[in-house]
């Protein structure tokens, strides 16, 4: 079935959602302990593992900001901040989104012109889901074979 509009799209949760105060090391542990529960080294060839690719800041529902670890090694560790006392609106960057009406291969297109791991979508202002760079590329295979 060709998938024409974001919304249609099966997405994996790929993010976890957080609070503005919320500190850099608790989002750090949280990554960790959920990176941890999925776990991926296990002697089963069919398991697919997921990661969490983001941490998206939240406020009303409305994405107000993204971090990726990326952020917290560069903002927190490497300038050797104290990631108990930094919050995340204080290493988060405005994320990009896409409407639920979007058509796929312009959310594909979006997260390749901008080199994203995620592009969150909305309905309205609502954070409803995110689509990783994984996604993007099963996406893209899917739409180049029609």
């Amino acid at each position: 079935m060709l998938i024409k509009n974001v919304k249609n799209i099966d997405i994996e949760d790929e993010f976890i959602r957080v609070k503005k105060d919320d500190s850099v090391f608790e989002i750090a542990k949280n990554l960790k302990d959920i990176r941890k529960e999925r776990s991926c080294e296990t002697e089963s060839e069919d398991l697919i593992c997921i990661p969490i690719l983001a941490a998206y800041v939240i406020e009303d529902g409305k994405p107000i900001g993204v971090i990726y670890e990326e952020d917290i090694i560069n903002k927190v560790i490497i300038k050797g901040n104290d990631a108990k006392v930094l919050k995340a609106k204080d290493i988060m960057k405005p994320p990009i989104c896409c409407s639920i009406h979007e058509e796929v291969r312009d959310a594909i297109n979006r997260i390749i012109d901008n080199g994203l791991l995620t592009l969150a979508v909305c309905d309205g202002d609502q954070l409803v889901s995110v689509i990783s760079v994984f996604d993007a590329i099963f996406l893209n295979e899917q739409l180049n074979h029609i």
